[in-house]
């Protein structure tokens, strides 16, 4: 994947399990995505080639700002998991426009005198961290277990906002809010699900976006 042509990347962590996952067009034109899954234990070989992917897409390097990682001091409260990992995520340069917290939505499936037994759930908890120069997404991991309702791992994707060429906020079944996103240069879009409680949230975090990107 030539640089110029990376829409986007993630990186996840599940217990030992670690993954970074490229997306764009590959040197021969072709749209797709790759993952590389490597060991937690020698994360601290793929921590440069991370920073150097969000250096080139995005502008930004270095450590960040403290009073720019103190904007997440609230989340202590409602998540302190995900606290650390917006601390963790930011880069510096960045300045942190927006932040909002979804936790996990879920609905009752069976109920037992009144009890319910089971939970299906639609949408693990995530965090949306706007700043100047991309969307940070930071969600609960998929493949970790869970312990007193807190679950293991997570997954970070970074979102350049120059790859971001369009935004929509559809309304869906069961009171949820889809929020997508149009990338360059696959054209692929990508989907974060959010509680309608978020509306206005939601509603603010798409027109910084396409402030942000001259609209």
């Amino acid at each position: 994947y030539p640089l110029k042509d990376v829409s986007d990347f993630e990186v996840g962590a599940v217990l030992l399990f670690s993954w970074i996952k490229v997306s764009g067009v590959t040197k021969n034109g072709v749209a797709n995505s790759t993952t590389i899954e490597y060991n937690a234990v020698t994360e601290r070989y793929f921590t440069p080639f991370v920073n150097k992917l969000r250096s080139v897409l995005a502008g930004v390097e270095g450590n960040s700002l403290q009073t720019e990682r103190d904007k997440f001091n609230f989340l202590a409260v409602e998540n302190f998991k995900f606290m650390n990992y917006a601390m963790r995520s930011l880069s510096g340069g960045e300045k942190v426009l927006q932040i909002v917290l979804q936790p996990k939505i879920s609905k009752p499936r069976i109920t037992l005198a009144g009890h319910v037994l089971f939970r299906t759930i639609l949408s693990l908890a995530r965090l949306a961290i706007l700043t100047d120069r991309e969307l940070i997404v930071i969600e609960d991991g998929e493949r970790g277990g869970e312990k007193r309702g807190t679950r293991y791992g997570g997954r970070w994707q970074y979102i350049p906002l120059k790859n971001i060429t369009g935004t929509s906020l559809l309304d869906r079944e069961d009171n949820l809010l889809v929020l997508s996103l149009a990338l360059v240069p696959t054209g692929r879009q990508v989907e974060f699900i959010f509680d309608v409680t978020k509306r206005q949230e939601l509603f603010q975090l798409r027109d910084e976006i396409e402030k942000l990107m001259g609209k």
